[in-house]
């Protein structure tokens, strides 16, 4: 049957003693916060505090997107550094979402991403699926049945206009990975339409948008069959603040900046951002030698104009 899974005997052990996934993350994040270095040297954190205690809204865009642990130290660091009384919900890849993964047979869930899955019963905040452009992609190794991409297409719209919502009607936090919905040429293309729709100026709440820069998460996941014995817990991990800014900022940056290549065509919203998040690159190279997360947003591929 088109989008069905086979038997996976580790999805059956999680979906039916999920119970025992709560008392594990307790400590889990206990030993992630114990290794998780934050630098603002732009003073991101009290711009956001202050931006949240006066009624507003952030939009929270990490990057680079790295693991299914990416939920447990975001969600970490914004509880413990910037607020435990507002709001928070994610937007999530559909991969990270059970019935959706069952559904339209787009991979199997590990226990690291049953644990993220997980994280929104234990901490009670809402996760709003979105399927990204590759798993529509033919050569993809699980793509998305022809006869349920439109209603993929539907669920994805769906999200970010729920998400817009929640982002208005109380002072919130929303976290997503714009760099994680890149196309494969590069570039954020795929990204513009969900930084429209959730970050452009609203009436009925000031919505900023905040960058964070995250490293290390990959040595934490190590890859191993069952996905358990891959937890490298004493890993040290870094979360870079940012700078807030308003949409109208993010435009503006936007036209300021040029693709070396010109046949890329204008630099959009989401590019700025992750522009944006790119120049806290060489601060990060400071705490890990070596590390040029950045990829196409380095200034040999995009520029200011001249």
């Amino acid at each position: 049957m088109a989008g069905k899974l086979s038997f996976n005997p580790v999805n059956a052990v999680f979906n039916r003693f999920h119970g025992l996934v709560k008392p594990i993350i307790p400590p889990i994040e206990r030993a992630l916060r114990k290794n998780l270095e934050v630098h603002d040297e732009c003073g991101g954190i009290h711009a956001t505090q202050r931006h949240l205690a006066c009624g507003g809204s952030v939009i929270v865009n990490f990057a680079p997107h790295t693991t299914a642990l990416d939920p447990f130290i975001i969600s970490l660091f914004l509880r413990h550094y910037v607020s435990k009384d507002h709001l928070m919900a994610w937007i999530s890849s559909a991969k990270f979402h059970p019935d959706l993964v069952e559904k339209f047979g787009i991979g199997n869930m590990g226990p690291l991403m049953h644990g993220s899955a997980y994280l929104e019963q234990y901490y009670h905040f809402s996760r709003f699926p979105v399927f990204q452009p590759y798993m529509f992609d033919p050569t993809y190794a699980q793509p998305i049945p022809t006869e349920l991409q439109d209603e993929a297409s539907t669920i994805s719209t769906s999200s970010l206009r729920t998400s817009r919502k929640f982002l208005e009607k109380d002072a919130s936090m929303l976290p997503i990975s714009f760099e994680g919905h890149r196309g494969k040429s590069g570039g954020m293309q795929f990204a513009e339409p969900a930084v429209n729709v959730i970050g452009k100026p609203s009436k009925k709440r000031d919505i900023k948008i905040w960058t964070l820069l995250t490293q290390g998460a990959h040595s934490i996941q190590k890859a191993d069959r069952s996905g358990l014995s891959g937890l490298n817990l004493s890993a040290p991990t870094s979360i870079i603040a940012g700078p807030l800014m308003s949409y109208a900022e993010a435009e503006t940056l936007a036209q300021q900046l040029q693709w070396v290549d010109r046949s890329r065509g204008d630099v959009t919203v989401a590019d700025a951002i992750m522009v944006t998040t790119a120049g806290l690159v060489d601060k990060m190279q400071e705490i890990i030698p070596g590390v040029d997360p950045r990829g196409v947003y380095s200034w040999d591929k995009i520029t200011f104009k001249s």
